[in-house]
């Protein structure tokens, strides 16, 4: 699975792979990409099966990652050496967590659904060794496209609600189709 979404991760939601098992203090983050139209890193996560600890290694995978602010634009300079970045050119409050899995409890649903959080629940089923489907839950999507469609209308009516952009882009429409939400 991990190893497909890598692959292809620029295809589905236009990230940008930037390291495979990135080593960083005390922890080894499976696949660091980035989002090109926010700025932002992304770590995704991938877990065989329900596992209880999801919402707080995002957190703390976002903590070593605010602390360690170097490493990841050393690593992204690595491979992007003819488009470098400094740490100032990064939305760091823009970085999230994406986990992939074949399922998720309710607690995690319940906690991914708070956008502060800065975590996206990928529920994957790998067929086979080539076909993968990719959801999000639907609860997850009913509460975003709410969230959406309320900042929108605060946005135009009041223009007072700033928009921090890590879920508002285009890797949020990519999940969306990818569930069948359009």
């Amino acid at each position: 699975m991990k190893e497909l979404i890598e692959n292809n991760l620029s295809t589905i939601c236009g990230l940008e792979p930037v390291a495979s098992e990135f080593l960083v203090k005390n922890g080894r983050i499976d696949t660091l990409a980035y989002n090109k139209q926010t700025r932002a890193f992304v770590i995704i996560e991938y877990k065989r099966d329900k596992n209880s600890g999801v919402i707080d290694q995002g957190l703390a995978y976002l903590s070593l990652m605010l602390k360690n602010k170097a490493g990841f634009v050393l690593k992204y300079n690595e491979k992007f050496p003819s488009a470098p970045v400094s740490k100032k050119d990064i939305n760091w409050n823009n970085c999230y967590v994406i986990f992939a899995a074949p399922e998720f409890t309710a607690h995690q649903l319940l906690a991914a659904s708070n956008k502060s959080l800065n975590v996206i629940l990928w529920k994957v089923k790998l067929y086979g060794n080539s076909v993968l489907t990719i959801e999000s839950t639907a609860d997850d999507l009913t509460e975003q496209q709410n969230y959406n469609n309320e900042k929108n209308e605060l946005n135009e009516s009041e223009d007072t609600l700033q928009d921090d952009g890590w879920r508002n882009d285009e890797l949020w429409t990519c999940i969306k189709k990818l569930a069948g939400i359009f």
